[in-house]
């Protein structure tokens, strides 16, 4: 799905946004964005309170769904931390699962993007160079990270998950007006 996406976004971006001014494709992005996962958040919070909602249903489909919308956005905007978040959390995966998926995901998902922004002058030598100067920050990131996924329960991790996921969407709402 995921790669169906990115194709979706590769042709959004070359095709239909261009000419447009970028700040107003990522306010309208940022917003649609914001609005649905903060409501997922909201449903979530409600559930919490004993009562049923209704989710995505347990099947191949689903994740292929929402990889595909991922794919498109995060092609247009790099918005797709919030819904792959969402959706994973749905699933109840165990942590270290969960981390290592979204990782892998992200990787697997960026490279994908790598010949678009390339044609389309994202990546470049000046992006490169400015690129450089975050390396050193990788370790530091992942060894903070496994340090937090060891000494984080279940039930911490996913509200901990939930929250950020409500403070990035109300965030890109308020970016967006």
């Amino acid at each position: 799905g995921s790669c169906v996406g990115v194709a979706i976004g590769t042709y959004i971006l070359i095709k239909l946004l261009n000419g447009h001014a970028p700040n107003d494709v990522a306010r309208a992005m940022n917003l649609l964005i914001g609005v649905m996962c903060l409501a997922v958040v909201l449903m979530q919070v409600w559930r919490w309170t004993g009562r049923e909602i209704p989710t995505l249903p347990a099947h191949p489909l689903s994740g292929a769904s929402v990889g595909m919308v991922a794919g498109c956005v995060s092609t247009i905007n790099h918005s797709a931390g919030p819904i792959l978040q969402v959706y994973m959390l749905q699933e109840k995966l165990e942590k270290r699962i969960f981390v290592g998926t979204l990782v892998m995901y992200t990787l697997v998902m960026n490279s994908l993007k790598v010949p678009t922004y390339c044609y389309l002058g994202f990546i470049n030598a000046q992006t490169l160079r400015d690129s450089v100067w975050f390396i050193p920050l990788i370790p530091l990131g992942t060894v903070a990270g496994a340090w937090m996924n060891k000494k984080m329960n279940d039930r911490v991790f996913n509200l901990v998950m939930y929250v950020a996921t409500a403070i990035t969407a109300a965030y890109m709402i308020y970016k967006s007006v």
